[in-house]
């Protein structure tokens, strides 16, 4: 078996996700998570049409979002400054994937804001998810 694969040829599931917004707490009514780091790369041309030459550029930080069930955003909310989880001042996200047999790892997303405060729901939901989308600036995995 090749030294990538994960312990015991098993794969992370999203039973083996945890995530903990403030460092801290750990969010129980969730149900999705999404972030991306992306890094500017550029060829740089010189005689002739072909490449001569490649360079890195700067990490981004495209928004993200969390899907979270409104008790656990109003739960939030009640300990946010002025009731308001736009009041909440930039925070880190630790995302860890655990669990027998699989490998330990964590991401800790620096840096998180979120942007809105939604609320949405129709005739026959049995459940209201809020989709909460946040900017960030900072990933460390490890």
């Amino acid at each position: 078996m090749a030294d990538y694969l994960l312990a015991n040829g098993k794969s992370y599931s999203w039973g083996n996700v945890t995530i903990m917004p403030f460092g801290s707490s750990i969010l129980i009514g969730v149900t999705d998570i999404s972030y991306e780091r992306k890094r500017v790369s550029k060829v740089h041309y010189g005689a002739g049409n072909e490449p001569v030459s490649e360079a890195d550029g700067n990490y981004e930080y495209p928004d993200g979002s969390i899907t979270v069930y409104t008790e656990e955003l109003r739960a939030i909310a009640a300990s946010a400054p002025g009731g308001s989880i736009l009041n909440i001042p930039r925070f880190p996200t630790v995302v860890m994937l655990s669990g027998d047999g699989v490998n330990f790892t964590t991401d800790t997303i620096k840096n998180m804001k979120f942007l809105n405060d939604p609320f949405s729901t129709k005739q026959g939901d049995t459940a209201i998810m809020c989709k909460i989308n946040f900017s960030w600036a900072g990933l460390d995995h490890k």
